[in-house]
C-alpha cells in the first residue's frame, strides 16, 4: 500500500475559518506527513483544551485527522513515527486517541469528545501503534489525533493495514484557505495538497473575460503567486470526484520611514510643557510616498503604536518624553511600520535675583567714575542686595551658564525685544543700570526661551584702584636640599606691607605672579607663604586688590627673589668615614693631623663654622677655626662640622649645611688612634731537625691598633739583605741559620720592632773530605752556642767512630788515622731547643753521607 506524502496536518478538531482542523483521511492511500516539533517555530505545541484526552497524559504535537466509513467493519490501523520518511533512522515515540462514532466530523469539536466516545487509545513508549475500529457501520465519522510524543523532527505514516471495513475516499475536498491581504511583495505558496487527489489543475480569473483562464503547465498541489488576482484550483480523485476552492491574493506596497523624524526641543510655556507640532516630522516620514496611499499617525507609547489605539494630534501641548510615530498602507492596517522621536522641554531661565549690584575698577586714563564693562567680568562679580557674590542663574537651575546666551541693554524695552545690544568693552558710569536678556540657547525657538518676567537689573559702581610701592627689597633665601641647590620656598607676603604702603586700605590683598606672562594671562600665585621658585634669580610680580571694590592698579610692581645655594667643602670625600691616626704611648699624635677647610680662602667669602667637639678661635674673632688640628688622641673620636656662609649676597641671609654631598649623611669623620709596636715575638712551628725548611710566625706587640696594619719581613744574621716586606705574619721554607724579624706599620706609626735572634740548626747532609776547601768536614749547622752539646758519629754496625764539640773543626773523615770509605754514616745529639736553652736537653739521631 503506498502513502500519500501530505505536508499539513489539522492542529485543532475543527477550524470554521481558516485551514487548521482536521484532514481527510483514505484508507486506500493512506498518509505520510512530516511531523510538528521542537524544531520548527509554525508548529501548534499543544493540544487545544477541552477534549478528554483519555490515556493521552501530555499531547505534544498534535494532528487531527478525520474518516468517514465506507464498507461495513472491522478496520486495522498502523501508525508509525521515525526519523526518515521511508522508515529508516532514529525511531520516535508516537501516540494516539480514537473519538467515535459521529454524524459528522465538526459537530463534535470538542463537548462530544468525552470518555465515552473514546474507542481506541495508546501512550506506550513505542514508535508503532496499531489502532483498531471494530464494528464500525457506513457512513459514520471517526476522529484520530496523532501526538509527536518525542518532540523530535520526523515523518508519521497513517495506514490501514488490516480489517475487512473500509473508509469513503470521496470526502477529500479542495481548501485554499481565506483571501490573503499581503504586505509587501512576498511570493505566496498556495497549497491545494487533498488525501487521495491524483490531479491538480491552477487557474486564475481574467478581469476582461470573466472566466478563469487555466494555467499552462501547473499540474502540481502547490502553486507560487507573485502578482496580486483570485486564483482557482481543481482536484480529482482517484474515482474521478472533482472539486474546486478558489482564494484572492492581494499584494500591498509595504511602507518606509524615508528619513528619520527629528527630535524637538521647545521652552516651556508652564508648568513643564510646551506645544509641539509634529506637522514637519510627517513630512520627513512620508518623503515622496504618495499620501493618499499611506498615513501617518502618532501615539505615546510604542504599545499604542502597534495596536493603532489612542493616537494623539499633530498639534499636541505635553511634557518632555517618547512620541512613537505609525505610518501605515491605507489599504491593509496590518502592513505598517513605527519609529520615534523625543520631545525635550527645557524650562524659562531661572535668576537668582532681580536686582544685582556690579563693581567696576575705574579707568587709569583719569577718567572720573568710569569703568569698562567687561562681559566675562561681570557675570563672575555680581553680589546681591546684601553684598553677597552671587551667580546669574539660582542654584536650582538645571542648566549651566554656557547653555544660555546672555546680552546686556541699555533699556527694559530693549532687553524685550533683544535690540540694541551693549558691546563688550563699552564704557559705563556710576550710577547707571544695564538690563540683561537671559536666552536658553538649547531649544528649537530660542528667541521664545528667556526670563521674559524677570528682567534682571545691573546696577553699576565704580571701585578706586590702590596704589602699590613701586620700591620691593628683593628676598633671597637658602636652598632646600643639596639635591636642589637653586630651590628654595619664599614666604611672598613678607613684602606686603612694603608693596601696600600706607596710602591704602589696610585691608589691602596683595596678589603675587609668577611670571609677566601670568600676570598678564591673570594665574596668580596660590601659595604665597610657602612658593616654590622656578627659575634662579626669578622676578615675582606684585598688584593690589581694593578688599572691597576688588580692583587692583593697571601697573604692577615686582621684585626679584633669589636662592643661595648651602655651603660645602671642597674636598668632601676627605671629611668622611674613619681615619687613622698615628700617637705615642701617651695619645700625643705623631707629626701634624689636621681636619677641615677653609673655604673662604678659596672662594673669598666669609664663613662660620661649627665643630662638635669645640675648635679653637686662634684669631678670637668669636667663631672657629676652620681648620682643627689634632695634638693628642687618647681615644676614638667622632667630629661634626656644620657650614655657615654670612650674609650671602649682602641680603643679611645666612645659610647653614651640615651634610656630605658625597655620603648624604650629616658632615661626621671618626679618628682612630693606632700606637708604635712595642715588640714582636716569633715561633718555630717544626722541632729542630726535624725539617731542613722551618716555618717561622712573628707575633707582633700592638697595644692599640688593627693587625691589618702591620707589614712583616725576614732578615738573615749572615747577610745585611732581608726579603721585601710583606703582609702575612708567617715566612716559609726558612733553612737553618740565624734571622731576624723585622715589623713596621703601614701608615708610618713609630716605632718599628725587630725580634731577637732566631737560630734555626740542621745538619749536613753530606761531606766530601777530599782536601778541595769545600764540605771537607762534617758537623751540625748553627750550634756553637750550646757548648754542653755532645755529638757522636757511628759506622753502620754502630762503632763508635768520632766524638765532637760544637764549634770544632768537625769530623774529616778518618778513624784512628785511616781514611774511611763512602758510605752511610750516623750521628746522635743532645741539645736544647735554640730558643730555650734551659729547658731539658733533646736526642736527636739521624744520618748523612762521606762522599769520595
Amino acid at each position: 500500500m503506498s502513502a500519500n506524502l501530505g505536508i499539513a496536518q489539522g492542529s485543532v478538531c475543527a477550524d470554521n475559518i481558516g485551514d487548521t482542523g482536521a484532514d481527510p483521511f483514505c484508507s486506500s492511500t493512506g498518509i505520510l506527513f512530516p511531523n510538528c516539533n521542537l524544531v520548527n517555530n509554525d508548529c501548534t505545541t499543544s493540544s487545544e483544551m477541552g477534549p478528554n484526552y483519555g490515556c493521552l497524559i501530555s499531547q505534544p504535537f498534535p494532528a487531527w485527522y478525520f474518516l468517514q466509513i465506507d464498507e461495513n467493519g472491522l478496520l486495522g490501523f498502523t501508525i508509525r513515527q521515525t526519523a526518515n520518511a521511508d522508515g529508516t533512522g532514529m525511531p520516535l515515540d508516537v501516540d494516539f486517541i480514537c473519538y467515535g462514532p459521529f454524524d459528522d466530523p465538526v459537530t463534535p469539536c470538542v463537548s462530544e469528545l468525552t470518555s465515552a466516545s473514546i474507542v481506541d487509545c495508546s501512550f506506550l513508549s513505542d514508535f508503532t501503534e496499531t489502532m483498531t475500529i471494530p464494528n464500525a457501520v457506513s457512513g459514520e465519522y471517526y476522529l484520530v489525533l496523532i501526538t509527536n510524543y518525542s518532540q523530535q523532527p520526523g515523518f508519521i505514516s497513517f495506514e490501514q493495514t488490516v480489517g475487512s471495513g473500509s473508509t469513503d475516499c470521496s470526502i477529500l475536498d479542495a481548501f485554499l484557505g481565506p483571501n490573503q491581504n499581503i504586505c509587501g511583495f512576498t511570493p505566496v505558496s498556495l497549497n491545494g495538497a487533498s488525501d487521495g487527489a491524483i490531479r491538480y489543475e491552477w487557474s486564475v480569473f481574467n478581469e476582461e473575460t470573466m472566466l478563469f483562464d487555466t494555467i499552462a503547465g501547473e499540474t502540481n498541489p502547490l502553486y507560487t503567486v507573485t502578482v496580486s488576482g483570485r486564483y482557482q484550483i481543481l482536484i480529482e480523485d482517484i474515482e474521478g470526484n472533482t472539486e474546486t476552492d478558489e482564494v484572492v491574493i492581494t499584494f500591498n506596497s509595504p511602507p518606509v520611514v524615508e528619513n528619520s523624524p527629528l527630535d524637538i526641543t521647545l521652552c516651556e510655556l508652564s508648568s513643564d510643557t510646551a506645544e509641539f507640532d509634529f506637522t514637519a516630522n510627517t513630512s520627513l516620514i512620508l518623503g515622496t510616498q504618495d499620501p493618499d496611499q499611506f498615513v501617518v499617525t502618532y501615539y505615546t507609547s510604542q504599545l499604542d503604536a502597534e495596536n493603532k489605539e489612542n493616537s494623539i494630534s499633530e498639534v499636541y501641548t505635553t511634557i518632555a518624553g517618547e512620541v512613537f510615530a505609525r505610518i501605515e498602507n491605507v489599504n491593509l492596517n496590518s502592513c505598517y511600520l513605527t519609529t520615534s522621536f523625543n520631545l525635550l522641554v527645557n524650562p524659562s531661565p531661572n535668576l537668582s535675583n532681580s536686582t544685582y549690584s556690579y563693581t567696576i575698577c575705574e579707568i587709569s586714563d583719569g577718567s572720573q567714575d568710569q569703568g569698562t564693562f567687561v562681559f566675562s567680568d561681570v557675570l563672575g562679580s555680581l553680589t546681591n542686595a546684601n553684598g553677597e557674590s552671587v551667580g546669574l542663574l539660582a542654584n536650582d537651575e538645571l542648566l549651566s551658564i554656557y547653555d544660555f546666551s546672555i546680552t546686556f541693554h541699555n533699556s527694559e524695552t530693549d532687553a524685550r525685544n533683544d535690540e540694541n545690544p551693549i558691546t563688550n568693552g563699552s564704557q559705563v558710569a556710576a550710577g547707571d543700570i544695564i538690563f540683561v536678556r537671559v536666552e536658553n540657547n538649547q531649544t528649537s525657538n530660542p528667541t521664545a526661551c528667556f526670563n521674559i518676567d524677570n528682567i534682571a537689573r545691573i546696577y553699576i559702581e565704580i571701585g578706586q584702584i590702590p596704589e602699590a610701592n613701586t620700591e620691593v627689597p628683593d628676598l633671597v633665601q637658602c636652598a632646600i636640599s643639596l639635591e636642589n641647590q637653586h630651590v628654595a620656598f619664599f614666604d611672598l607676603t613678607s613684602n606686603n606691607t612694603v608693596i601696600s604702603g600706607s596710602n591704602n586700605s589696610p585691608e589691602s590683598q596683595v596678589i603675587y605672579y609668577a611670571s609677566l606672562q601670568d600676570f598678564e594671562n591673570d594665574l596668580p600665585i596660590a601659595d604665597t607663604r610657602a612658593y616654590s621658585n622656578i627659575s634662579n634669580p626669578q622676578t615675582v610680580i606684585a598688584v593690589i586688590i581694593d578688599p572691597d571694590s576688588g580692583c587692583e592698579r593697571s601697573t604692577s610692581t615686582s621684585f626679584d627673589i633669589q636662592v643661595e645655594a648651602l655651603p660645602v667643602l671642597v674636598n668632601n670625600e676627605a671629611f668622611s668615614g674613619s681615619v687613622d691616626v698615628c700617637v705615642f704611648a701617651d695619645g700625643i699624635v705623631q707629626g701634624i693631623t689636621m681636619i677641615g677647610e677653609d673655604i673662604g680662602a678659596v672662594d673669598g667669602q666669609e664663613y662660620r663654622y661649627d665643630w662638635t667637639p669645640d675648635n679653637i678661635d686662634s684669631d678670637n674673632d668669636g667663631n672657629e677655626d676652620a681648620i682643627y688640628f689634632i695634638d693628642e688622641l687618647l681615644q676614638e673620636q667622632v667630629f661634626n662640622l656644620v657650614i655657615t656662609r654670612i650674609a650671602s649676597s649682602g641680603g643679611g641671609t645666612d645659610c647653614s649645611n651640615a651634610i656630605n654631598p658625597i655620603t648624604s649623611e650629616p658632615y661626621k669623620i671618626t679618628l682612630k688612634p693606632i700606637l708604635g709596636l712595642v715588640g714582636v715575638d716569633y715561633e718555630v712551628v717544626e722541632p729542630s731537625f726535624s725539617t731542613t725548611e722551618y716555618t717561622i710566625v712573628a707575633i707582633p706587640e700592638l697595644p692599640i691598633g688593627d693587625l691589618s696594619d702591620l707589614e712583616y719581613a725576614l732578615q738573615s744574621m749572615s747577610s745585611s739583605n732581608f726579603l721585601e716586606y710583606q703582609n702575612s705574619p708567617v715566612f716559609t721554607n726558612v733553612s737553618a741559620g740565624d734571622y731576624k724579624i723585622l715589623v713596621r706599620n703601614k701608615k708610618g706609626c713609630l716605632p718599628e720592632a725587630t725580634s731577637e735572634r732566631i737560630r734555626l740548626i740542621g745538619f749536613q747532609k753530606y761531606f766530601t773530605p777530599n782536601g778541595d776547601g769545600m764540605h771537607d768536614t762534617w758537623n751540625l749547622i748553627n750550634m756553637e752556642n750550646q757548648i754542653r752539646t755532645l755529638i757522636y758519629i757511628f759506622d753502620r754496625n754502630g762503632r763508635l767512630l768520632k766524638q765532637l764539640i760544637p764549634g770544632e773543626r768537625g769530623w774529616d773523615g778518618t778513624y784512628n788515622g785511616k781514611l774511611l770509605p763512602s758510605s752511610e754514616y750516623w750521628f746522635r745529639v743532645e741539645f736544647n731547643e735554640p730558643k730555650n736553652l734551659n729547658t731539658t736537653q733533646s736526642i736527636f739521631s739521624g744520618s748523612f753521607s762521606l762522599i769520595r
